[in-house]
């Protein structure tokens, strides 16, 4: 689910944003991502810092955490060493 960057293990809902898509977990997602469309479609990389959008990020799931990166590069990098990175991750690219 990109509303709460958690592994599901229901089928993900498709939402559209803005011409993209994006994946929640039940039907009060589409109303979250109406409602606050920054703080579910953004998130910040937490190698790099820069704030990506989800729909395009590169994703990599730890421990049933789903993180989005700006590319492949900054994913590896995670990836090597998650626990160096996950700490100070957040959501919303705040």
């Amino acid at each position: 689910c990109m509303m709460q960057d958690t592994v599901m293990a229901v089928p993900a809902v498709p939402l559209t944003h803005n011409g993209k898509s994006y994946f929640g977990c039940c039907e009060m997602c589409k109303a979250k991502i109406a409602a606050e469309p920054e703080r579910y479609t953004l998130a910040r990389d937490p190698v790099s810092g820069a704030v990506v959008d989800k729909a395009t990020a590169a994703l990599l799931s730890v421990d049933g955490r789903v993180y989005y990166f700006e590319s492949a590069g900054t994913r590896d990098r995670f990836a090597s060493d998650p626990s160096r990175y996950a700490r100070g991750a957040g959501a919303g690219g705040r």
